[in-house]
């Protein structure tokens, strides 16, 4: 749960998505585990180890929420590797921002990965990984200076300009748009009422996250948040003498609902 300080906590649904893309066996996977501070992505020497694109949802500061993409290499060869080359582009279509993982000399690759990224519009920072073992780092961010982005010297494995390369990213990401769910809906009561079916694939006693986040949202916004499940709905609503400005609830059960709720919620 966020610190109430800190203002509403973002919904899941408009977290920042950020790819990392580059050539086969540059360190993207052990660049996703330097920016998380564990290991959630598989690494390894032999090339081609991420073969598909992998989704890494965490908190990132000073980011905030943010869904990680770690995608196969663009420079994967054979029908096969192709295949894994057109995922990771349509990955790519789902990218607020990106970061370009080399350790080279820019190459067809890099003009090819940067013309995808501008073409759709995502800001990216180019990200010169194993500084700690490359003596010609400081000459390769020179010649990936015409590309006009913000170039990162950084040793993904050892932990070097990481923050520095986060601090970067979070210049480059669009604004964060607030969205509510319901703080717009509420009126002078402040009231809502949330009608939960009881979800029998959920833990017991446990709400699952929409509902949790809604009921955040309310109260951050300074409302009063009603829980209630449908054969308990009308008793509820006489009980608040019906001084509700919006009742909310799930698909599964929103006829029913609709029967007991008046026409003037």
């Amino acid at each position: 749960m966020n610190n109430p300080n800190e203002g509403p906590m973002p919904h899941t649904a408009f977290r920042k998505h950020i790819a990392i893309v580059g050539r086969r066996n540059v360190g993207k996977s052990s660049l996703i585990n330097a920016i998380a501070g564990q290991d959630i992505a598989l690494v390894s020497d032999v090339p081609g180890t991420t073969t598909d694109p992998v989704y890494k949802t965490l908190e990132v500061k000073p980011l905030g929420p943010v869904t990680l993409i770690d995608t196969p290499g663009l420079d994967d060869e054979g029908l096969l590797g192709q295949k894994r080359v057109e995922r990771s582009i349509r990955a790519l279509y789902k990218a607020d921002a990106a970061i370009l993982v080399v350790d080279g000399k820019p190459g067809p690759f890099e003009d090819f990965i940067v013309s995808l990224l501008r073409n759709q519009s995502i800001p990216f920072v180019i990200a010169v990984n194993k500084s700690d073992v490359t003596e010609e780092a400081k000459m390769l961010a020179k010649d990936y200076e015409p590309f006009s982005v913000p170039v990162v010297e950084v040793a993904a494995i050892k932990g070097k300009n990481i923050s520095e390369l986060i601090q970067v990213l979070s210049s480059l990401l669009p604004d964060e748009e607030e969205k509510p769910l319901l703080a717009h809906l509420l009126g002078q009561n402040k009231t809502a009422v949330l009608v939960i079916p009881v979800d029998k694939a959920a833990p017991k006693g446990r709400l699952i996250m929409p509902q949790v986040e809604a009921i955040r949202e309310i109260i951050d916004h300074g409302g009063i948040a009603v829980v209630t499940r449908p054969p308990e709905l009308k008793e509820t609503l006489g009980k608040l003498h019906y001084n509700v400005d919006i009742v909310v609830t799930d698909s599964q059960v929103i006829m029913d609902v609709d029967k007991v709720v008046p026409p003037q919620i």
